[in-house]
């Protein structure tokens, strides 16, 4: 039971770096040297900085993208439903959007929503492994007629 979880968390938690290091990174930098040129700021970089910003934004996005895992796990073990899930789907949104505008540096939609949109659509795979891996309610047994 725990080399699936061990094996798919492992590849999504590297799929979220490398989602980040990729997409995420290129977009934000530039954002964020024109928001800091834009007033009277001038950038100034340290390695020492940049090297943390970096870490943490690529070790958010790794524990962004293990929202799946962790939420099969939890139906496994019948702490959540997927029932449950798509009930309070709204606020999962609001949440979600809410984490990532705390999460991202820059205050800038893209980045907010590079950041965002990966976290609803892996509550939705979250809700669809629910489906799947959730435990089932025992069926009721038919009443023997005397």
């Amino acid at each position: 039971m725990v080399v699936p979880f061990l094996f798919f968390g492992t590849l999504l938690f590297y799929a979220g770096a490398a989602f980040c290091y990729w997409l995420v990174l290129p977009a934000a930098f530039p954002a964020m040297l024109t928001f800091a040129s834009a007033g009277t700021m001038t950038p100034m970089l340290s390695i020492s900085e940049q090297l943390s910003l970096v870490t943490a934004m690529l070790l958010g996005f790794g524990i962004v993208f293990e929202v799946p895992v962790i939420i099969g796990f939890l139906a496994m073990v019948g702490l959540v439903t997927a029932d449950w899930l798509a009930k309070y789907r709204r606020y999962a949104i609001i949440f979600n959007v809410t984490a990532a505008a705390i999460i991202t540096p820059t205050g800038d939609p893209l980045n907010l929503a590079m950041m965002a949109v990966p976290m609803i659509l892996f509550y939705e795979v979250g809700i669809i492994l629910a489906r799947f891996l959730g435990k089932k309610k025992p069926a009721d047994e038919p009443v023997a007629a005397a």
